[in-house]
C-alpha cells in the first residue's frame, strides 16, 4: 500500500488514474471500514486515498462519491 501511495502521489496523473481504474480505492475503503487495523495501516491507507483524490484535473466525481457514502461523510 505504501508503494501505491507513492505512485499515486506522482505529478504524472496517469499513474493515479490507472490505480483508480484498478479499483484500489474501493478495496482500501472497504478494508478500513470492515477490519480493525493498526494505526500505521490506517495512516498509510488515508495517505493513499488522499493521493488518489488530489491533482488537477480531479478524478471523476462519480468514481469517488460512493466511497464517501461508505465512510459516512
Amino acid at each position: 500500500m505504501w508503494a501505491l501511495a507513492n505512485i499515486a502521489g506522482e505529478k504524472n496523473l496517469k499513474y493515479r488514474d490507472e490505480i483508480l481504474k484498478q479499483g484500489i480505492l474501493k478495496k482500501i475503503v472497504r478494508q478500513l471500514c470492515t477490519t480493525p487495523k493498526r494505526i500505521l495501516y490506517s495512516r498509510t491507507a488515508v495517505w493513499l486515498i488522499s493521493n488518489l483524490l488530489r491533482g488537477k484535473p480531479y478524478p471523476p466525481y462519480e468514481e469517488v462519491l460512493f466511497q464517501f457514502k461508505i465512510l459516512n461523510f
